[in-house]
């Protein structure tokens, strides 16, 4: 899983399969998105936005990323797959504690998709991505 990894800081793929992982920086050069992008082709396909911290976290960086991402994520869509219906999740995985107005700005600011408010899960680094499925309401269709 190098290509979803910062000083040691990572999400866990035990599990999981079928799936790419793109480098946000590689995939959009343009504008600050996520650090990676995991799609799992699955039936809708499942898309985990990531944004490793392995020293502070600036909050509202944080939320345009995401927020550069999930339209990136639209207008890729629209374009190589006729808007195909997708699941998508929000993973903020910090190596250190994260602030507390830090963690309640971002696990506070939603994003709308399809009209349900969608929100960042925020976690430590190694976070499995099986335990983040296993939780109800874990991700939100869109397309």
């Amino acid at each position: 899983m190098g290509g979803c990894c910062e000083r040691k800081c990572k999400p866990g793929l035990v599990g999981i399969s079928n799936f790419v992982v793109l480098k946000g920086e590689k995939v959009v050069k343009k504008q600050k998105i996520c650090d990676c992008i995991i799609i799992q082709n699955t039936t809708p396909p499942q898309i985990v936005l990531v944004e490793l911290k392995s020293g502070g976290v600036k909050h509202d960086q944080v939320i345009k990323k995401f927020s550069n991402t999930l339209q990136w994520i639209s207008e890729f869509n629209s374009v190589r797959f006729n808007n195909q219906e997708y699941r998508v999740t929000m993973l903020l995985l910090v190596k250190r504690r994260l602030s507390k107005t830090s963690h309640t700005t971002i696990r506070s600011h939603g994003f709308k998709l399809k009209g349900k408010r969608h929100f960042i899960i925020t976690s430590h680094c190694g976070l499995e991505l099986a335990d983040v499925y296993k939780e109800p309401g874990w991700a939100v269709t869109g397309e």
